[in-house]
């Protein structure tokens, strides 16, 4: 049996650490560093996922690798965004919650 990750699964892994390169270059984000996830459809991840792998479905893909916990997963005007899953978002209430337990 291979072990190695679904070429689907990699593409998807690329293509999110290409948009924050390209975005960390540009001074994009709040902060200038670039955005953390990229959007489905925005980026175009969704219309190239399909070009390289026609018989394959971009939404089931990452559906499985959130699953598997490899990405996170947030709904996002018309469509989602996609964080690597070191790099998922937390919440206002989290970072509340956080900063409590801190002090």
């Amino acid at each position: 049996m291979n072990n190695a990750m679904p070429k689907e699964f990699a593409f998807v892994l690329k293509y999110i650490e290409k948009v924050q390169n390209l975005s960390a270059s540009k001074g994009e984000g709040k902060d200038g560093n670039g955005y953390k996830g990229a959007h489905s459809v925005w980026s175009g991840m969704n219309t190239e996922f399909k070009t390289v792998f026609p018989d394959a479905d971009p939404v089931e893909t990452t559906k499985k690798m959130k699953e598997q916990g490899l990405i996170v997963i947030r709904p996002w005007r018309g469509g989602a965004k996609l964080y690597l899953a070191k790099d998922q978002p937390q919440s206002k209430i989290t970072q509340e919650i956080m900063a409590e337990l801190a002090a």
